[in-house]
């Protein structure tokens, strides 16, 4: 074979050039590999940062797919990329998406996930399930970086009224996570008090949302102490139980939100005395059991109760003489099934509450709120003192969610 083509033309024109002058179509440059310096990490963050801050709340879905465009066009950009992109994952068990989502997490982004969302969780997989797309598939050895887990029941099975809840999860986390990481847990499963062994572990935990509705059991297997956890503060249940009074028992709960029943036993004070907030906003309280609920806990700074039909009017001044009492307390909402507005004697007894700086009337059209002004003192003239302000399809919940914030730290 003869030389290449490109070669021979190049060592002709050198031939014919009798100047002696190098000609002009040939480099003396030697070709060398582009060089390509790395950014620091803190360039790279910012440039990250910045397209992910033109986004807006709401745009989750434009803003992931901008992070995977970032990911694939820059080896620089990628671990920064994906860091912010799976941060946050929702694996739905069953599904082609999670058997995608467990390969990438299994590879390389693992440590990035801060959040992990499980869905579509129920009953025993069948056999011919797939099981990488069940939650085994899952590395839950190499997240050492979650924060919080939420478990969400598989709306096709008729859990509640059945017990063959697939414990799985529960045994692969008491397995392979690792220790002291987590610190929120929310299911909305029905559990046994066996299922969360794995929290045994978890000694940095603060948060926990159960539902336990196997309330017939023997006494809980599992014991959460302030010894073991000490940042155990927060609470959230489908109902005031066995269960969560045997958690509340040996913590320092600080934090209780029930959704349903609320029956408080003889003895609350010795689990309520450390609470600075109380949500009950579903069960009906009469006047004997608030007087109870304001005795054993003198610390609350966030009260949320629903009151029985005809409290609103004229025992009205008998709610506000006992929420007087509480001296720290700063937010309130009653929940009424009337459909008016605030009734006066509600008006009036606000001003028993010192520290009050909102109050919330919830009907079934409407909710109402008195926020106060700051003026200090108060000059006794609602109009002086309050703003009001009147929501449609008030969310509750929501507007609960936001109190925390008005919460003063409380000392040991």
């Amino acid at each position: 074979m003869g030389r290449p083509r490109v070669k021979k033309a190049k060592t002709l024109r050198q031939g014919n050039n009798k100047s002696g002058l190098p000609d002009a179509t040939v480099s003396e440059i030697p070709v060398t590999r582009k060089y390509n310096p790395s950014l620091p990490p803190e360039i790279v963050a910012m440039i990250v940062g910045d397209v992910v801050d033109e986004f807006d709340e709401g745009q989750e879905s434009e803003e992931a797919r901008q992070l995977c465009i970032l990911a694939r066009s820059s080896r620089q950009l990628q671990a920064e990329a994906e860091r912010r992109l799976y941060q946050s994952v929702e694996f739905m068990v069953g599904e082609i998406n999670a058997q995608k989502l467990a390969a990438i997490l299994r590879s390389r982004t693992a440590g990035y996930v801060r959040t992990l969302m499980i869905g579509n969780y129920g009953a025993v997989r069948r056999r011919g399930r797939t099981a990488s797309r069940a939650v085994s598939a899952l590395p839950f050895s190499l997240m050492t970086g979650l924060r919080s887990l939420y478990l969400s029941i598989d709306h096709d099975i008729k859990l509640f009224i059945t017990t063959d809840l697939d414990p799985e999860v529960f045994l692969l986390l008491d397995r392979d996570l690792p220790p002291n990481i987590l610190r929120r847990f929310v299911c909305s499963l029905p559990l046994l008090p066996s299922f969360l062994q794995f929290l045994k572990r978890q000694t940095s935990i603060e948060f926990i949302s159960s539902n336990f509705t196997f309330a017939d059991t023997t006494a809980p297997d599992v014991v959460l102490s302030h010894a073991t956890h000490p940042n155990l503060t927060e609470i959230q249940s489908l109902q005031l139980d066995r269960n969560v009074l045997s958690i509340m028992d040996h913590t320092r709960i600080q934090k209780l939100r029930i959704f349903g029943s609320f029956h408080l036993p003889q003895n609350w004070a010795s689990y309520a005395a450390n609470l600075v907030r109380l949500d009950a906003m579903t069960w009906p309280m009469d006047l004997q059991t608030l007087s109870k609920v304001v005795r054993c806990s003198p610390q609350l700074q966030v009260l949320i109760f629903a009151i029985l039909p005809g409290l609103e009017q004229e025992p009205a001044p008998l709610i506000f003489d006992l929420l007087g009492s509480l001296k720290k307390l700063k937010v309130c909402a009653l929940v009424s099934v009337l459909t008016g507005q605030i009734p006066r004697a509600m008006l009036k007894g606000c001003y028993k509450c010192e520290a009050l700086e909102s109050f919330v009337f919830v009907t079934k059209i409407a909710g109402y709120e008195m926020a106060s002004k700051g003026i200090e003192p108060k000059t006794g003239v609602c109009d002086n003192d309050w703003i009001f302000a009147r929501y449609d399809d008030f969310d509750l919940l929501e507007w609960a969610l936001e109190q925390d914030d008005r919460i003063t730290k409380i000392c040991d």
